[in-house]
């Protein structure tokens, strides 16, 4: 008779979780919907609430919309990886600041998309990063 408790592999195998944050990508319908194939999505306009989301969900994997209007946001990817250095950090980058992006890798970020993006690009990445995890 097959286990169906608490250590089925139908229950140990719990859906990763992505954090999308940022003004302009949070409002990416279709980035979303590529991304909600594998993974659970939650979608954050305002990068200065990642720390009251990351207190009440487990995340595997942060898009972190960046953007020379919002320079200080970049300083919350080295909170995050002090306090969490298990989640993968993804930019995407609404400017041309190669300081920002910069600092985003000094910070721990694991790699960056620039404006326009493609969303199938985005998915594959995360999803390879995601089972690497």
């Amino acid at each position: 008779m097959p286990d169906h408790g608490q250590n089925s592999d139908a229950f140990a195998m719990e859906k990763k979780c992505i954090l999308i944050t940022g003004p302009a990508i949070c409002r990416d319908l279709r980035l979303a919907k590529a991304l909600q194939k594998f993974a659970d999505v939650i979608q954050n306009a305002s990068n200065s609430r990642i720390f009251f989301i990351l207190g009440k969900r487990r995340v595997d994997l942060i898009l972190f919309e960046i953007s020379p209007e919002h320079p200080a946001d970049i300083d919350f990817i080295h909170i995050i990886k002090n306090q969490f250095p298990e989640i993968i950090i993804l930019l995407i980058n609404g400017g041309d600041d190669r300081k920002l992006i910069a600092k985003g890798f000094q910070y721990g970020a694991k790699d960056a998309f620039r404006k326009p993006y493609h969303c199938d690009l985005i998915a594959d990445r995360v999803n390879v990063l995601l089972s690497r995890a």
